[in-house]
């Protein structure tokens, strides 16, 4: 009996795998053009408001300011979603894959350890929420473009 749940487990944890990768390579296709715009704009929004915040602060407008601010995090917020979101699904299914490796498979029954190489198998390739081209939607990635930003306002700024 305990032998049938286990194996029914592992079959459903394979299928999920398998659901799971479809979902972000479909998801990723379809909003690879998405993904690409909202950086873009959001360099060309950041920068400028940061330019309009910069001369906001010469004159002391605070209600400028704090319009400035909340309009920079709007603009930065959907971008984070995507990063966001894709950031955990990696870690999710990495964490699927650190515990099928520490799992004791030399005491499972001769056929689940077949199964388990399909786990095994799966969880060697990364799943990943992709952008335009092969760029992956990640903490990091929001991080570089976050700076990149920066980088934009501050040359700007000197023009």
């Amino acid at each position: 009996m305990e032998r049938n749940i286990l194996k029914e487990k592992l079959n459903g944890i394979i299928e999920f795998h398998s659901a799971a990768r479809e979902f972000a390579n479909r998801f990723s296709d379809v909003n690879s053009a998405i993904v690409f715009a909202c950086p873009v704009f959001t360099i060309a929004v950041f920068g400028s408001l940061c330019l309009q915040i910069n001369d906001l602060t010469k004159t002391g407008d605070f209600v400028g300011i704090l319009q400035g601010g909340v309009s920079v995090l709007i603009s930065l917020f959907p971008f984070f979603l995507f990063c966001h979101f894709g950031g955990e699904i990696t870690q999710q299914f990495d964490d699927i894959g650190n515990a099928v490796y520490q799992l004791e498979w030399y005491r499972l029954p001769l056929d689940m350890q077949k199964d388990l190489q399909i786990v095994i198998a799966l969880a060697q390739e990364r799943i990943y929420m992709r952008g335009y081209g092969d760029t992956r939607t990640t903490h990091s990635v929001f991080k570089k473009i976050l700076k990149n930003k920066f980088y934009y306002f501050m040359v700007t700024r000197r023009i």
